[in-house]
């Protein structure tokens, strides 16, 4: 009896160390092995971005003969959670959201950053506006004291983090300055709610803004333009093969026309030098 319980546990250990060893320990990322997995927040509505990621995932998975697919977060926070316990390999994120993910994670390995077309030049950059309607009376800055006021979402480069750069620098503390502080959760949700009378300013990037306008109507008054910011860029994770990340960055780079919707506005992506994030890390210390 003794010899048999000695046997058992022998083949107890013996499964244990497979099961933690390199070979039988499977990993959360493993679980989706086979298929390239792009987790994309909430930039836009999601039919939208289906809509606009769906051709693109397509080419990428055409182009490198390798089943890619991609999932829409719901909120920020939940992209930054699902890249970090491997859920996701890519991550399609805004340059705040970036930069804290490689401040807790220095291997995530960044790739290209999108473009948007202005005339007939592309750029890798776009701005915020601090926006109010136009029969509010609001003209300025300063005629925001003691109204309320809308951001995306704490995560976001131009819903939160530079308008609050730019309250910093004004000397303004904006808990102190406004008579509300809404969190709206995204800049759709922003200038829904400005456009319905349900708060009285807030901030948005411009690309949304002309967006609300085609839905509202020319109703909006820019009353401050703030950066430029950095496009939204994919990032890798680190388990996620650097010639696999080599394919993507020549794929991203030499997309065909006719691939990205129109209405998703981005026009291309460009790898640049990782420096332009440090900006960005700077804001982030003077603002948080």
């Amino acid at each position: 009896m003794r010899k048999n319980k000695m046997n058992l546990l022998g083949c107890v250990l013996v499964i244990l160390v497979f099961l933690f060893s390199g070979q039988g320990f499977v990993k959360a990322q493993d679980t989706h092995a086979d298929t390239l997995l792009i987790g994309i927040g909430p930039y836009y509505s999601a039919e939208k971005l289906r809509k606009g990621f769906t051709p693109l995932v397509e080419y990428l998975s055409e182009t490198l003969d390798k089943k890619i697919s991609f999932t829409i977060t719901e909120s920020y926070e939940e992209l930054a959670e699902k890249m970090e316990n491997g859920a996701v390999d890519i991550g399609f994120f805004g340059p705040v959201l970036y930069v804290r993910l490689k401040q807790r994670n220095p291997k995530l390995k960044y790739l290209v950053t999108s473009q948007t077309t202005r005339g007939a030049k592309k750029t890798a950059y776009y701005f915020s506006w601090l926006i109010a309607r136009k029969d509010s009376g609001i003209t300025k800055v300063k005629h925001l004291r003691d109204k309320s006021f809308a951001f995306s979402n704490k995560h976001s480069s131009s819903g939160y983090i530079y308008p609050q750069g730019y309250f910093h620098w004004l000397g303004l503390v904006p808990d102190e300055f406004f008579a509300q502080i809404i969190f709206a959760g995204t800049h759709e949700k922003v200038t829904d709610m400005i456009a319905r009378g349900e708060v009285e300013a807030g901030s948005s990037y411009d690309a949304n803004l002309w967006s609300a306008e085609g839905r509202y109507g020319r109703i909006f008054r820019r009353i401050k333009k703030i950066g430029p910011i950095l496009n939204p860029s994919f990032a890798a994770g680190a388990h996620v093969d650097d010639a696999l990340c080599e394919q993507l960055i020549t794929a991203l780079e030499n997309i065909p026309q006719g691939v990205l919707d129109k209405d998703l506005v981005y026009t291309g992506f460009r790898r640049l030098s990782e420096t332009n994030f440090t900006v960005v890390a700077d804001l982030l210390k003077t603002v948080e």
